[in-house]
């Protein structure tokens, strides 16, 4: 298998994490959040400390549609595990899934467990790691970057599209 293609199972350093393209105009997205620093992070926080997240970021970005424009996950999800299996690894489908760009890693799947596990003091997560040719590749992030591209007032999502154009670097 190619560098281009894998699927790993790694450890990896959750300060070098970062929350993944969400197809939100520039003025709302999360891209490139640390996960300390995401509204995920935050109603994990208040939850396990008792209090009501009724007014907490994420709650709130939620019913005004501003937290996450992506299309449903469980198309790449199944790629994913069903390229895992060709290779012959069996995996906790509990894992996070990222991709790597320059370092850091970003969030395709697993941003509350990611933040959950910040929340109780871990330094690293096991996550599933993938090629981001294999992300770009998906006909999912095909089916965002088209809409970002031509919806009207398209220009609103540079920052999701340029970072889409890197995976396929």
């Amino acid at each position: 298998m190619s560098k281009e293609d894998s699927v790993n199972i790694e450890i990896v350093d959750i300060a070098k994490i970062r929350l993944g393209f969400d197809a939100l105009k520039d003025s709302y997205t999360h891209l490139d959040k640390s996960v300390e620093n995401s509204p995920h992070y935050e109603m994990v926080k208040l939850l396990n400390e008792g209090h009501d997240i009724t007014h907490c970021r994420y709650v709130e970005f939620e019913l005004r549609g501003m937290l996450d424009g992506r299309y449903e996950l469980g198309p790449l999800n199944r790629l994913l595990e069903n390229h895992i299996s060709a290779n012959k690894r069996e995996v906790d489908n509990n894992y996070p899934i990222v991709y790597k760009i320059d370092g850091l890693y970003y969030i395709v799947d697993g941003k509350h467990r990611i933040a959950k596990e910040l929340y109780k003091g871990a330094k690293t997560i096991q996550c599933i790691v993938v090629s981001p040719k294999i992300i770009f590749a998906h006909i999912y992030t095909k089916g965002i970057l088209d809409y970002m591209k031509n919806t009207k007032g398209g220009d609103s999502y540079i920052k999701n599209i340029t970072h889409i154009d890197r995976l396929a670097l």
